[in-house]
C-alpha cells in the first residue's frame, strides 16, 4: 500500500483529498513544507506513476477469464492522488509549468486507454482519472493570477473527446468474451453428480446463453454508439421506450419459451446493468466543456456569449455567481452524473 510510507501530515492531507474540493487544497498549502520534506526522501510510487502515465501506448494482455486476477486499480488512483499531491505542493510563484506538464501528460494517457482499452472496468478507471485530472486542473488554474492562467491552461484539456474515446463498442466486446467464459464455469459446477448433470442439460443452454448475449450486447451498442450530436435525443427516447422492452419480465415469455429457462434468467439479470455505462462515457465531454467554462469565468469571459456551454439541451450548466461555482449535470440520475467547479 502506498500509505505504508506516509508521514502523519502526508496521511492527512492523501485523506482529505480522496475528494478533490477547497478543503483538499487548503490542506496541502497548510502542510505543503512537510509533504516537500518528505518527497525528497520517499518518492518511490511518484516515479512509477511517472513511468506508466509516460507510456504512449495502450494494450491489454489479460485474458478475459472469470478466474484471471485483476490489477490493483486502487493503487493506480491512489498514485495519481499522491502525484498531483506532490506537484500542487511544490508549486511556486510563477513557476506553473511542471503541474501544466503533469497535467497534460496524464490526461494524455488516460485518454489513451480510455479510447484503447477492451475491459469495461478498464474504461471506468480511466473515467475517474480523468474527472481527477479536471478537478486538480479546476483548482491548479484557479490558483493563478490571470496573466499566468493562460500560458498554464493544459493543452488535451481543450481538444473534445473523439468518438471513440468515447465508444462503447471495445468495452463490450470485452464483456461479451468475459461473461462467454464465465459460462464455463458453470459448466464445470454442475460436472459432478448425475441429476446436476441431467438438470444442467435440460435447464441451460450455454451456446444459446452466448448468443442471447451477443445479441443483447450489440443491440446497445446499436442503439447508443452513437456520436455526441445524437446521444441526447437517443437516451430520451430510450427512456420513454423503457417499459415496452421487458420480455424477460414476463412469467408467460418463459412459459412460451421453454428452451434454456435458465439461460434467459441469466441474460434478464445481466441486461440491465449495461444500460447506463455508454451515458458516463459520453458525459466525460460535457465534463470537459464545464471545467473550460470555469476558466471563462475566473477570466471573466462569461455571459451571454459564453463560449464554453452545455453539449446537452437539457442539461444546462448551473452557475451559482454566490458561491462561484459552476455544477454540471450530465445524463443519467446517480452521483456519477454531476461535477462541480470553481471559479
Amino acid at each position: 500500500k502506498i500509505e505504508d510510507a506516509f508521514i502523519k501530515e502526508v496521511k492527512t492531507v492523501f485523506d482529505q483529498c480522496a475528494t478533490i474540493n477547497k478543503s483538499c487544497i487548503e490542506a496541502v498549502e497548510k502542510n505543503k513544507a512537510r509533504i516537500i520534506e518528505w518527497s525528497q526522501v520517499e518518492n518511490v510510487a511518484g516515479e512509477r506513476y511517472s513511468q506508466l502515465i509516460a507510456h504512449p501506448n495502450w494494450l491489454e494482455l489479460t485474458p478475459f477469464n472469470v478466474n484471471t486476477t485483476l490489477p490493483n486499480y486502487s493503487l493506480v488512483i491512489n498514485a495519481q492522488r499522491l502525484a498531483f499531491i506532490r506537484e500542487f505542493a511544490a508549486l511556486q510563484s510563477g513557476e506553473t509549468a511542471d503541474f501544466t506538464k503533469l497535467l497534460d501528460k496524464d490526461l494524455r494517457f488516460w485518454r489513451t486507454a480510455l479510447e484503447n482499452t477492451d475491459m469495461l472496468i478498464g474504461k471506468m478507471i480511466a473515467i475517474a482519472a480523468i474527472k481527477n485530472n479536471f478537478l486538480w486542473t479546476n483548482y491548479f488554474l484557479l490558483s493563478l493570477n490571470q496573466n499566468d492562467r493562460a500560458a498554464a491552461i493544459p493543452i488535451l484539456v481543450q481538444q473534445p473527446f473523439a468518438d471513440e474515446e468515447l465508444s462503447i463498442k471495445r468495452a463490450f466486446i470485452g464483456e461479451w468474451i468475459f461473461a462467454s467464459n464465465g459460462y464455463n464455469e458453470i459448466e464445470k459446477m454442475y460436472s459432478g453428480k448425475f441429476l446436476e448433470k441431467l438438470n444442467y442439460k435440460l435447464l441451460f443452454k450455454k451456446q444459446d446463453t452466448i448468443n442471447g448475449s451477443a445479441a443483447a450486447f450489440q443491440k446497445v451498442i446499436d442503439e447508443q454508439n452513437v456520436s455526441l450530436v445524437e446521444f441526447e435525443s437517443t437516451i430520451t427516447k430510450k427512456a420513454a421506450s423503457e417499459q415496452e422492452d421487458t420480455q424477460y419480465n414476463s412469467f408467460t415469455y418463459y412459459i412460451r419459451n421453454s428452451y434454456n429457462p435458465a439461460g434467459k434468467i441469466l441474460l434478464a439479470i445481466a441486461a440491465p446493468a449495461y444500460d447506463d455505462y455508454s451515458v458516463r462515457f459520453k458525459n466525460l465531454e460535457a465534463f470537459r466543456l464545464g471545467l473550460l467554462a470555469s476558466i471563462e469565468h475566473m477570466n471573466n469571459e462569461s455571459g451571454a456569449g459564453a463560449k464554453y456551454t452545455s453539449p446537452y439541451k437539457t442539461k444546462p450548466f448551473v452557475i451559482n455567481q454566490e458561491q462561484r461555482s459552476i455544477t454540471v449535470n450530465g445524463l443519467g440520475k446517480d452521483r456519477n452524473a454531476q461535477m462541480i467547479y470553481s471559479y
